[in-house]
């Protein structure tokens, strides 16, 4: 099922509002630019103060109304009060896409970025998805999109509160689907492989081989709806089956390879 199929027989335009978590720039911003296309309100998300401009700029550009959030998802106080903020909206669309990594030893790592890494990663994820599928149970219909990452396919050295974070929320995601199986929501765990986005420069990394724009990532999740667990890139598709029969020994090893072939680090 395309989102354009989605929209047309369960979101109503004139009331209901999209959900999207790091929507400054990269995928999240993709995001955007395709519910805004398609006329649907949104409200959207960054710990960027680009966001306002953002949400300025595309409100414009597709006569939509977006409404820009400036929180810190690290925070957790400012987490909890998320959620009287979204009261105001009726939202039937969520798209968890915010987080960040470390590429690096884990003993480099300060205490502070480790809790930070873990509170956007899974913790935030967590409590909007308790508050707002809450909501989606009541109005028996919806869409969740829940991006994770193709390195969940093995713990990875060097990359190890990143993959660790993620795979959290590919388990909660894959659980909450199952979960609200009797229930007319769509669900979908996303498994981007490496994307050329502002992610990977901010860690120092240079994606060099078998990577994706941002675009052709969420153009392929929102072209597949109703798919569950969600691969973009082709060669990954193929090969994310295979991981789990290879000895995790091995497969930690392969993971380190790959990822020094296309970050190289």
């Amino acid at each position: 099922m395309t989102i354009q199929t989605w929209i047309s027989q369960y979101f109503d335009k004139a009331n209901e509002y999209v959900f999207i978590t790091g929507a400054s720039t990269g995928i999240g911003f993709e995001y955007l630019q395709s519910f805004a296309s398609e006329g649907c309100r949104c409200v959207v998300l960054s710990n960027d103060e680009s966001i306002h401009l953002v949400a300025r700029e595309t409100s414009a550009k597709f006569n939509v109304e977006v409404v820009p959030l400036q929180i810190d998802l690290a925070d957790l106080s400012q987490v909890t009060k998320l959620s009287q903020q979204l009261n105001s909206f009726k939202i039937t669309v969520v798209i968890n896409n915010a987080g960040f990594g470390y590429k690096g030893d884990f003993l480099d790592m300060k205490t502070e970025m480790i809790v930070n890494m873990i509170n956007v990663n899974s913790v935030a994820p967590t409590l909007i998805s308790h508050d707002l599928v809450r909501k989606l149970r009541n109005y028996n219909k919806g869409f969740v999109v829940t991006v994770a990452t193709i390195n969940i396919a093995t713990p990875i050295a060097k990359n190890c509160i990143y993959t660790a974070s993620k795979f959290y929320s590919y388990a909660f995601s894959m659980a909450m689907t199952k979960e609200n199986e009797d229930k007319d929501i769509y669900f979908q765990t996303l498994l981007p492989g490496t994307t050329d986005t502002p992610f990977h420069v901010k860690q120092g990394a240079k994606p060099s081989a078998l990577t994706m724009i941002p675009k052709d990532v969420s153009d392929y999740s929102l072209s597949h709806v109703d798919k569950v667990i969600c691969i973009p890139n082709r060669t990954d598709r193929y090969v994310f089956p295979f991981f789990s029969r290879i000895p995790i020994l091995f497969r930690m090893k392969l993971a380190s390879f790959i990822l020094k072939k296309r970050l190289g680090v």
